[in-house]
């Protein structure tokens, strides 16, 4: 009798071995990276600045100037995700659109996508390249920025307090702000 006993706590034992270790564990993170390229065409400028909303940190990503062809990137694990988990960017360049939206969305970007997130900055909108068609596809139009700002308000996203300091990196030979803007969320 005490042999059996023995048998099934053993069995519990292993049971439970198997699945927090097989069975019960968590895939081990993915690292996700988000690119997003300046396609406006030569001589133009794009400015750049981005903000991630993960489940365990903020990070303001400063400001960035792309010249024409060139990159920035933003990678973080997909264990710092929530369906509220954002990284959204606002764009400006000279003589040209201001807009602010989502680059990452995991309600949109997860079920279609894999760990890479690609996007090209054209003067007709903002264009994420389709890994499984091979595509680029336009997402974004631009819209009116303060339409954007109000949209952002309403959903509660943080926004630009003070543009003004964008306009210097537009001009042309101007050195960029010293400090990176501040950030504000609505509530």
């Amino acid at each position: 009798m005490a042999m059996d006993k023995d048998n099934i706590l053993l069995l519990i034992c292993l049971f439970f071995v198997l699945f927090e270790g097989g069975l019960g564990a968590q895939d081990p993170p993915v690292t996700r990276v988000v690119n997003i390229t300046n396609d406006l065409g030569s001589r133009i400028k794009l400015v750049v600045h981005c903000n991630f909303h993960g489940k365990f940190h903020d990070e303001n990503l400063g400001l960035q100037t792309l010249s024409f062809h060139h990159s920035f990137s933003h990678s973080f694990k997909s264990d710092d995700v929530t369906p509220k988990t954002r990284l959204f960017c606002f764009f400006w360049w000279k003589n040209g659109n201001n807009d602010v939206f989502d680059l990452y969305n995991p309600q949109r970007d997860d079920p279609r996508f894999a760990s890479k997130y690609s996007w090209s900055i054209r003067r007709e909108g903002a264009y994420f390249y389709d890994e499984k068609k091979h595509q680029w596809d336009l997402l974004y139009t631009w819209k009116n920025f303060q339409q954007r700002l109000e949209i952002g308000k309403i959903k509660g996203y943080p926004v630009w307090s003070n543009t003004n300091q964008v306009e210097p990196v537009l001009k042309e030979n101007a050195p960029p702000p010293a400090a990176s803007p501040s950030i504000v969320k609505c509530k």
